[in-house]
């Protein structure tokens, strides 16, 4: 029974002994490579590509079809916080602060001869008209839109190594988005009362709160024994499916998002639209702590 004893204290002492010199021996490699990180921030940017209603021209944006852009580029922050972590995936809420702008190709033709936006539009029309119609004349056409916006998420991260440095990640989010701009034009004759001929004239669009949701599928690589690592990947968002709506504009100049569907208002406005993108992205990631 001693002898049992003995040899039972000797190999649990050496495997102690062993345990202990291979965690002094190999320390940064169980903390980086080992270990699946606790929190991960990326900042990240890209292209973006107008789909659905936003994708369109300065002649759409006009008669309320489309909203006139063509390209667009995206940046955003992201926090990602690990809450559970299985041998070969992560579950991860996350929020994401961004920041997208879409802008259109200059058209070759102008779409509002007063070269004014009067108070009450699109209720109210330009000169002679009764209610606002778009009326073509010589000049150019080119919009922008500009969308900050605030997601909060979840995704599933799925490793693909043993080291845990390398993963897809899958996720969902509800946002909040903030969406204004400009639309601008330049009239080749002089605007009576107003700019010279070949000025911009900049009509402005208000800030339109939107609801919505984005979707995210993408690829971590995190370098060994390093803190930092990149990731790339694609974004759909949906921005305004809660909150489209019409409202007029109250002072001149002015305009608003008028995404919703108002045949009162206006007959132009006979259908809702829906503003989305897709944005292919790039970046760097940062890894912190380990779970």
């Amino acid at each position: 029974m001693r002898g049992i004893m003995k040899k039972t204290t000797f190999i649990l002492s050496t495997l102690l002994m062993l345990l202990l010199l291979g965690q002094s021996a190999y320390p940064q490699v169980i903390k980086t490579t080992k270990k699946k990180p606790s929190i991960i921030i990326e900042v990240n940017a890209g292209y973006g590509l107008p789909v659905m209603d936003l994708k369109g021209d300065a002649t759409g944006f006009w008669d309320f079809s489309n909203y006139g852009t063509t390209t667009g580029y995206h940046g955003d922050f992201t926090v990602k916080l690990a809450v559970q972590s299985y041998k070969m995936a992560q579950l991860r809420p996350y929020l994401t602060l961004g920041y997208s702008q879409f802008t259109g190709d200059k058209e070759g033709v102008a779409h509002n001869p007063d070269g004014k936006i009067p108070p009450g539009w699109p209720g109210t029309g330009f000169s002679g008209q009764s209610t606002y119609t778009p009326v073509d004349t010589t000049g150019t056409s080119e919009v922008i839109l500009r969308m900050p916006y605030a997601a909060l998420g979840f995704e599933v991260a799925q490793y693909t190594d043993k080291k845990n440095l390398s993963s897809f990640n899958f996720g969902l989010d509800l946002m909040m988005s903030f969406i204004f701009g400009r639309a601008n034009e330049t009239l080749t004759y002089n605007v009576p009362g107003g700019e010279s001929a070949g000025n911009e004239i900049s009509y402005t669009m208000k800030s339109n709160v939107r609801f919505g949701l984005g979707l995210n599928i993408g690829y971590n690589y995190r370098i060994e024994n390093s803190p930092v690592g990149f990731n790339i990947g694609s974004r759909f968002q949906l921005f305004n499916l809660i909150g489209k709506e019409v409202k007029e504009a109250n002072v001149e100049g002015e305009i608003y998002l008028m995404d919703g569907e108002d045949t009162s208002l206006n007959p132009l406005l006979s259908s809702s639209r829906n503003i989305s993108a897709i944005t292919f992205y790039g970046g760097v990631s940062f890894y912190i702590g380990r779970r």
